[in-house]
């Protein structure tokens, strides 16, 4: 299991440090650990802890570590076990099918941009990058962008149907009549299957009995009729 560094909050230490300085950043040193020993750390109420995934990025309290950093989140909701995560791992083996759509369209430009038809080559090098965007995703065991997956599905779907419509299904092999489905299908299962950034960090803050901190609220600013 890959460490998670922790060190002791700040809310324990005085801000005027000329005193007990040597006290508190002795206190303050991060040490290893893992998400296991952290999550029974928390339970037997020692809240006031910061967290990091290394010693060379920021520590985060543990209120709001898990809507923050993506890969303390993948860490602790693995160790949690969470049921939510327990779905989504039973269900992306057939999340995988929502690629196959976008392998045939890369096919199909590919040929298209052999015989130098429009903009086909562009295409098709939209075609990998969307396709690895979905694949990096789906290959972890606790995703980072569902909805983004969900998003790149749909289009594959949407862009057979217009094919399909283009040429009024004449000739069509049931492999492109099959695919929009096969998208539509994958893009609504990511969609409803898939847990969101928010839902897991809850999770985690709800089986740890921590209050996980509201993001905050962008104010847009005010309009003064003062210079009008």
């Amino acid at each position: 299991m890959e460490p998670v560094f922790v060190r002791e909050g700040s809310a324990g230490f005085p801000e005027d440090l000329s005193e007990s300085e040597s006290e508190g950043e002795r206190g303050r040193v991060p040490s290893a650990s893992t998400a296991t020993e952290i999550i029974d750390e928390i339970r037997a109420g020692h809240t006031h802890i910061e967290i990091s995934k290394s010693l060379d990025t920021g520590f985060f309290p543990v209120q709001n570590a898990f809507r923050a950093e993506p890969i303390l989140r993948e860490r602790f909701a693995l160790a949690l076990k969470l049921p939510r995560i327990f779905r989504y791992q039973r269900t992306r083996p057939f999340l995988f099918l929502g690629l196959i759509p976008w392998l045939m369209l890369f096919e199909l430009d590919r040929e298209m941009a052999a015989d130098d038809v429009g903009n086909a080559s562009s295409r098709m090098y939209l075609d990998v990058f969307l396709l690895l965007t979905c694949a990096s995703d789906l290959v972890r065991p606790v995703p980072r962008h569902p909805r983004i997956t969900a998003i790149v599905f749909l289009s594959a779907a949407a862009r057979f149907c217009y094919l399909l419509a283009r040429s009024c299904m004449i000739g069509a092999h049931p492999l492109i009549i099959a695919a929009p489905f096969v998208g539509l299908a994958a893009a609504i299962a990511t969609a409803v299957v898939s847990p969101t950034r928010e839902q897991i960090a809850n999770d985690i803050s709800n089986e740890l009995g921590v209050t996980a901190e509201p993001p905050p609220k962008k104010e847009l600013p005010r309009l003064s009729l003062s210079g009008a």
